[in-house]
């Protein structure tokens, strides 16, 4: 299915949800079954435009009031702001599991395990920042690790950063000891 026949079946899905509030007589004789397969059909096809598009709050937002029977504060969407959604790259930039990195259209592998866990975990939050000790399970495995000696924080980013040198990729990871004790992702173009 493509984005687009998405839209066009939430179109008409949007319709029917319109007519079944507007007939109270409706809801009130199958006791909102039919209101409730409805609301179930719409969190599937939400779920399905949040697999083309990405996640936002909003999207999240209505999805969650949705699939509690709520009415959504801020309505549900009409086609016409479903038409001005776009597709996400199918390939995007960033990382590649269990260990690589793609970009303009390639994936790199040369990457060494940890530098590789450091990445990744850094770019699946939203500023691309984070505290050394939140590091510790997901870079490290271990959840009381301390990390606080930096040594294996600044060698990870130091390898990191000749992976992203060694093929062109315009990405950088940066670190901070004490006070701020962080590591950051950033964009270097």
């Amino acid at each position: 299915m493509t984005l687009s026949e998405l839209v066009e079946q939430w179109y008409a899905l949007h319709r029917r949800l319109a007519a079944v509030n507007s007939s109270t007589e409706n809801k009130r004789l199958d006791n909102g079954d039919w209101y409730d397969t409805i609301g179930d059909k719409a969190v599937e096809m939400l779920e399905e435009l949040q697999r083309f598009c990405g996640h936002s709050d909003e999207l999240d937002l209505l999805i969650d009031e949705v699939s509690r029977g709520c009415e959504p504060a801020q309505g549900l969407p009409t086609r016409d702001q479903l038409r001005g959604l776009k597709e996400l790259d199918p390939n995007p930039d960033g990382p590649v599991l269990p260990k690589g990195w793609r970009h303009a259209g390639h994936v790199y592998t040369n990457i060494e395990p940890r530098p590789s866990k450091l990445v990744s975990f850094l770019w699946k939050l939203s500023d691309r920042s984070a505290e050394w000790d939140d590091l510790a399970e997901p870079v490290w495995g271990d959840r009381a690790a301390t990390l606080k000696e930096g040594q294996a924080v600044e060698s990870a980013c130091r390898k990191a950063n000749k992976f992203f040198r060694d093929n062109k990729i315009p990405w950088k990871v940066s670190y901070a000891a004490a006070p701020d004790y962080t590591v950051t992702l950033k964009k270097t173009v």
